[in-house]
């Protein structure tokens, strides 16, 4: 079931220093977050969010921020692509006054992107306002709304009398536009939100007193029929009282929220539950730790982050030959350059059991440029910790060895150019000299890189290259704590949605969003490891050892059924064991007459 998002019309109400604390990501977890937007002292408007969680709203701490548009804009948040993450849209009208102009740039599993226009479009004339971004005809991605106020009032303060939407279909604001009234002379903006969890937005506003009111949405999709479904009665007249709908409890109903500027000058926020009933009572049952926001800050709120990851980044996962869904090297085994072949599904005989290894080739061209690494034997960790002990692994001398696969395009690998993973385990056994030295573990030229770099003032860091299709490298870089240096350590990159990523031991230490939607598309197939490959002479040896190398998607997708891949009892890798299963069992235990064929089911 697609997440509900709830989005809300806009509210201005100083500029300070704001703490960041803990690891979140954009995703949908129920909580819907409080968002302040401010100036960030240049007119750029400073995106800050405050996760919520199930006990109440968040602590006062931004959890995540970023800079998009002008703090004159705007400000509006919004699935607008689909994905499951949310976006931030700015709106201004433009230049030539004669209509609005609609900006938004995407957000990425790890946050906000950058502060780039990943899409634009024209909605509306300079007569309305642009009001809040909501799946209206639940295709899955938000649209744009915006209300329509009289040329002779404050268009701060609208007289709604026609909502207009213009659809998402086939992009950013690519649809048509439909029109609806809703609203009247007495009546103030509050969002468009399921309030009702029936899976469609509904239009909420308040009136005199403090009373607020839904119009739900058509089952079929789009505005409601202009009358009154939900009336109650919630806080007062404040004028520094500012309104907001969502679900903050994560029952699915959306709730009345109210966030109210205090004599300190920071914003106060509690909350009335809303159920299959109607709206709650006049009563607060949900409270916050502590204010979030202040004087001059705009005020949303909106289901931005989650505490997990949306996707897992496991160490290891099988090798599903059959359908190329991961590429994973055991590093077991190495065939010497002198063979003639490129990459071997493992004979099994280093270590019987782990038949989904694949074998790696030592060297360049034959041997022209470097010799392989020697095969050890090296303990990486505790099996019941999510490590292994993966028995041998590659170790290189840091002056000539290397290893290399080749023919992996895309097509063999289940990759393709916007969902990328590369992994390894690594173990640097150098000391380090501040030489300016890098250390290329795995690298495909013009595409990605993973390496350690030794840098003079730097210190010793992780770095992580991105091309994308400008052949533009987007470069990630963490820092490596002292004691982690010579110690095993999982290192990955990932790219998806436009969104580069690097990871170490499992947690993202470094993002970029707004890249290209594809990374740097593949012409040359060689991957290389322990070494730089760039159609010469190596370079950038690796000193230390490798383990479990991956190439695959940072996302999966189907066929592989779940992350985990297939089921081995799922012997027809159609994602089901059933009767079939056994057919392909009985087949090819009457045809096995070898044991420990390859024809023969390892069973």
């Amino acid at each position: 079931m697609r997440a509900k998002w709830c989005f809300f019309p806009i509210f201005v109400v100083s500029f300070a220093g704001v703490c960041f604390s803990a690891d979140y990501y954009c995703g949908s977890d129920g909580f819907a977050d409080r968002v302040i937007v401010r100036d960030d002292g240049s007119g750029n408007a400073l995106w800050i969010v405050d996760a919520t969680t199930d006990a109440a709203f968040g602590d006062g701490q931004g959890d995540l921020s970023g800079t998009f548009g002008l703090i004159t804009d705007y400000h509006m948040l919004g699935d607008v692509n689909g994905d499951g993450y949310i976006d931030r849209v700015v709106a201004r009208i433009h230049s030539s006054g004669n209509y609005l102009w609609w900006e938004v740039s995407y957000s990425g599993p790890h946050g906000f992107g950058t502060t780039g226009i990943n899409a634009s479009t024209s909605f509306g004339g300079p007569n309305m306002i642009p009001y809040a971004v909501a799946d209206v005809d639940g295709d899955g991605t938000d649209d744009c709304i915006a209300v329509v106020y009289s040329d002779d009032e404050d268009p701060d303060t609208p007289d709604p009398r026609s909502y207009y939407v213009k659809y998402s279909a086939g992009g950013f604001l690519a649809g048509t536009v439909e029109s609806s009234f809703y609203g009247g002379t007495n009546t103030d903006l509050v969002g468009v939100c399921d309030v009702n969890n029936d899976g469609v937005a509904d239009r909420v506003d308040f009136f005199s007193g403090a009373g607020w009111r839904a119009d739900f949405g058509a089952a079929e999709g789009g505005f409601g029929d202009s009358q009154t479904d939900w009336t109650g009665f919630y806080g007062g007249t404040n004028e520094n009282i500012t309104r907001h709908i969502g679900d903050v409890n994560n029952d699915g109903y959306g709730d009345r929220v109210l966030a109210t500027l205090n004599q300190q000058g920071y914003y106060d926020w509690i909350a009335s539950f809303s159920t299959a009933s109607g709206f709650g009572t006049t009563g607060t049952e949900y409270n916050q730790i502590a204010p979030f926001g202040e004087t001059g800050d705009q005020v949303i709120l909106a289901d931005v982050l989650t505490e997990e990851l949306p996707f897992e980044l496991a160490y290891i996962a099988p090798y599903t030959d059959s359908f190329g869904t991961n590429g994973l090297w055991h590093c077991d085994e190495i065939i010497d350059a002198g063979e003639d072949k490129l990459i071997t599904p493992d004979d099994n005989s280093e270590n019987p059991g782990r038949n989904h290894d694949m074998v790696l080739r030592s060297g360049v061209d034959l041997g022209t440029y470097a010799t392989g690494p020697q095969l050890v034997t090296d303990k990486i960790g505790d099996p019941e910790s999510g490590d292994a002990d993966f028995g041998n692994c590659f170790q290189f001398d840091g002056f000539s060895q290397s290893l290399w696969a080749d023919t992996l395009l895309n097509d063999n690998l289940g990759v393709d150019d916007g969902n990328l993973r590369v992994e390894a385990w690594v173990k640097f056994e150098g000391e380090t000299y501040g030489a300016g030295d890098s250390y290329m573990f795995i690298c495909h030229h013009q595409r990605f890189r993973l390496r350690f770099v030794d840098h003079p003032t730097l210190g010793f860091f992780l770095s992580g290259y991105v091309f994308d299709t400008n052949v533009t490298a987007h470069h990630l870089v963490y820092t490596l704590p002292t004691e982690d240096i010579n110690e095993w350590n999982h290192v990955a990159l990932t790219f998806y949605n436009g969104t580069a990523s690097l990871y170490f031991n499992g947690s993202v230490v470094a993002s970029k969003g707004g890249l290209t939607p594809t990374i740097n598309p593949s012409t040359t197939p060689r991957v290389s490891i322990g070494a730089a490959m760039h159609g010469g002479p190596p370079s950038y040896y690796f000193y230390g050892k490798i383990d479990e190398v991956r190439i695959g998607q940072a996302v999966p997708t189907p066929p592989q059924c779940g992350y985990w891949g297939y089921s081995p009892a799922d012997l027809n890798k159609d994602c089901y064991v059933d009767i079939n299963d056994l057919n392909v069992f009985v087949s090819q235990w009457l045809g096995c007459t070898i044991p420990g064929d390859v024809s023969c089911i390892p069973w």
